[in-house]
């Protein structure tokens, strides 16, 4: 019932999926290291490659309980502000020093997140070297394959292929359980036994809760969710929708836009 409610929002939502968090829940919904000692959830034992695993869907669903607000509109980021993050550490594509930064929360199991992706593609294309585009992840809880899809695109980044691994799994989205991770682990050329490694270890998920205590701190609950130089785009939006933005953005900093963007 849950899951259908679920998706029935994500249609309503235009463009985003949702999920209400807090940062404890946050942190209970990526699967524990079999080393870890953290009380509040004990070590999970590897995902199956079929069929849903109880103990995930248990926990997606005792982090719906704790919420209690509702999932869909009830809070997000103001888009009248702007928001910082700490971005020194986070998978970037783009100079340093673009005027232009692109922060992507972003979930690799939601549907509007992949379909986001040919829109990303063309802003890239567009703008070039004026923009630096940054990856945060925000796996939403009513997704039961990815969280361990977020850590291992960690495990990958690691490797330096992060953005190689994002493709893959965006291009497999159906395939996300712990065999298809570590076949798409092999097909982007990783080394496997470190791969295997980081997968299952702290620093690894400290990476990925991280982000999500970000986003949680700022009602940011949808996917996926966009800062252009702080300022919040929500959605699956087209592509005039950022080129608005990021004009407005360009001209404010006395810099001059792509001669393509002015003829969309």
């Amino acid at each position: 019932m849950e899951e259908r409610l679920s998706a029935r929002l994500d249609r309503m939502e235009g463009g985003v999926g949702s999920a209400a968090a807090v940062p404890a829940a946050a942190a209970a919904a990526l699967p524990a290291p079999p080393t870890s000692t953290d009380l509040a959830q004990p070590a999970q034992a590897p995902l199956q490659v079929s069929g849903p695993d109880p103990e995930v869907l248990a926990r997606n669903q005792t982090i719906s309980a704790l919420v209690g607000v509702s999932p869909v509109g009830s809070r997000q980021p103001d888009p009248t502000r702007l928001y910082e993050f700490d971005i020194s550490d986070s998978p970037s594509k783009g100079p340093s020093d673009a005027p232009i930064t692109i922060v992507e929360f972003s979930d690799f199991q939601c549907n509007f997140c992949k379909k986001a992706q040919v829109t990303l593609a063309r802003v890239q294309e567009v703008y070039g070297d004026r923009l630096r585009w940054v990856w945060k992840h925000l796996p939403l809880s009513m997704h039961e394959d990815a969280p361990r899809a977020h850590l291992a695109s960690v495990a990958a980044a690691n490797q330096g292929k992060f953005w190689e691994y994002h493709d893959r799994l965006f291009a497999n989205q159906s395939r996300l359980k712990l065999d298809d991770l570590r076949e798409h682990a092999f097909d982007v050329g990783l080394g496997m036994q470190q791969f295997e490694l980081d997968l299952e270890a702290q620093q690894t998920r400290a990476v990925v809760e991280a982000d999500m205590t970000e986003a949680v701190a700022i009602a940011l609950t949808a996917t996926p969710g966009f800062f252009i130089n702080g300022r919040y785009l929500r959605g699956n939006q087209p592509f005039e929708k950022f080129a608005e933005l990021i004009d407005a953005e360009l001209a404010r900093l006395g810099e001059s836009t792509p001669a393509e963007a002015r003829a969309q």
